[in-house]
């Protein structure tokens, strides 16, 4: 039989772990952009160390994704779609193009219906279906974890915040190739980021930058699913 005090400390680790593991998930910052057919595709995800986005998203013929099955539930979702250790919440709060920040809760995943340019596995949301139509436009940006983050929509457009912000735009896409658009402001405990959709003559993508930097630097995301060996 273990003495008890080994059976005490054996439970202290055990609950340090624990502790370890819910701050870990506590500190996770979830980005994902809601289209206006209401589903959701995350596109940032940073772990407490580094961001990922390692979520399945390619240009319309990319066999590796049409080809995926549809998870059951975000309980499926398959752990190489995620950072390590790292599940989905269902709580989130959508930043809308124009209008106050509103709870969002995740449903079950889903292929977008009709055409699409790009291949993908989305999210259904709760976005009420009075709103829900069948563009990929994007309504919003949804955040879950702590963070916060200004539409650029929203924004005064003659306040000085909204004149820098189309100074550097004008400046970014002037340096950049491919050009950009600025979805969102994202206010976290890291430098403020900007959400963004890049435009190519074969499709989009989304990412983040960081305009603090002087060109305008492109934050790398481990897993990109587009540089996996095929």
């Amino acid at each position: 039989m273990k003495p008890l005090r080994h059976v005490r400390a054996a439970v202290v680790l055990c609950g340090i772990l624990v502790m370890g593991a819910g701050l870990a998930a506590q500190q996770s910052v979830f980005l994902g952009v809601v289209r206006e057919d209401g589903l959701m595709i995350p596109i940032a995800i940073h772990d407490g160390r580094e961001w990922w986005n390692a979520w399945p998203f390619s240009h319309e013929s990319d066999q590796t994704v049409v080809t995926l099955p549809v998870p059951a539930s975000l309980a499926q979702v398959p752990t190489p779609w995620l950072p390590p250790g790292v599940r989905l919440p269902t709580a989130w709060t959508m930043y809308p193009r124009r209008g106050r920040p509103r709870p969002l809760r995740l449903g079950s995943l889903a292929r977008p219906e009709g055409f699409s340019l790009m291949a993908f596995i989305g999210i259904r949301t709760s976005l009420p279906r009075a709103e829900v139509a069948d563009s990929a436009y994007e309504v919003g940006v949804a955040i879950s974890g702590p963070g916060t983050l200004t539409s650029v929509d929203s924004l005064d457009t003659a306040s000085a915040e909204y004149r820098r912000l189309m100074t550097a735009v004008l400046r970014g896409n002037a340096l950049r190739e491919p050009d950009f658009e600025v979805l969102a402001v994202l206010k976290w405990r890291g430098p403020s980021l900007w959400v963004v959709r890049f435009r190519a003559e074969d499709g989009f993508s989304y990412g983040l930058l960081e305009p603090s930097a002087a060109d305008l630097i492109e934050l790398p995301m481990k897993g990109l699913w587009e540089l996996r060996p095929r």
